[in-house]
């Protein structure tokens, strides 16, 4: 059996469209649905009954192509099934499913600009569609995941602990069903009585000149022969030096929750 004149199915659909229109009334798409799934069991017999009715390198399966060469028989009825299937795959499905849940939809025709469906779009071959710019939704936490590739840590949040923790795997899984963040900057704050004692250095600059704390009040602390408060040592960004091995580090601490 000759099957490189086999018609594509989209153009069996096209006819069947164009056969059931008149001047009167709507195009019939039951004709065309007829005529589709007709077409399709006459060539699921054929491949079942004359091996020589082959897959062919196009990978279409069933004749479906413009001319390919058939030269290998299926494996089996299945997988003949399964060529036919990604044959008859519909390029436009999503849009068609973005237009039933309310979106807009948009065409061209070879690459001229975008207009806007009025009403409900022909779905033609040879024309291109896509759901309006506007109402594509946004992927799933895209700010997040621009944080993410610049650097930033993610957080997610923990249903069982009631809290927000840092995600442990790089990148982060990203399921739907949870909340996640970027983990915020801390908020830092001057340092207190409790965190500085006697004998603590300070410094504004570790290569220069270098005092000692030697009082220590609720407010301010006593360097030498000067006051500071706890406010102008952050705001001065003095370092402070306790000798536990950490070296100089900011006169500031992180603000509890």
């Amino acid at each position: 059996m000759k099957t490189d004149n086999e018609k594509p199915l989209w153009q069996i659909a096209r006819d069947a469209y164009f056969t059931s229109q008149n001047p009167y009334n709507a195009p019939n798409w039951g004709n065309v649905s007829d005529a589709v799934i007709a077409e399709h069991e006459r060539r699921k017999a054929t491949a079942i009954l004359h091996p020589d009715y082959l897959t062919g390198p196009d990978g279409n399966g069933y004749g479906v192509g413009t001319g390919a060469t058939y030269n290998s028989p299926p494996k089996s009825v299945t997988e003949g099934q399964a060529a036919l299937t990604t044959a008859m795959a519909d390029p436009k499905a999503e849009c068609k499913a973005a237009f039933k849940a309310g979106k807009r939809i948009q065409c061209r025709d070879d690459k001229k600009p975008w207009m806007d469906c009025d009403s409900t779009p022909c779905w033609f071959h040879d024309v291109e569609y896509r759901v309006h710019p506007d109402d594509v939704e946004p992927e799933p936490f895209a700010a997040e995941k621009a944080a993410h590739a610049q650097g930033k840590r993610i957080q997610y949040f923990s249903k069982s602990s009631l809290e927000w923790l840092d995600c442990d795997r790089c990148p982060p899984s990203w399921l739907p069903h949870y909340a996640y963040r970027v983990k915020p900057e801390p908020v830092l704050v001057p340092l207190g009585p409790d965190d500085v004692k006697c004998g603590d250095l300070m410094t504004s600059n570790p290569n220069d000149r270098v005092t000692m704390v030697i009082g220590i009040n609720p407010h301010c602390i006593l360097v030498g022969i000067f006051e500071y408060s706890f406010e102008k040592l952050l705001d001065s960004g003095f370092l402070i030096n306790r000798n536990d091995g950490k070296g100089w580090v900011a006169c500031s601490k992180e603000a509890k929750p």
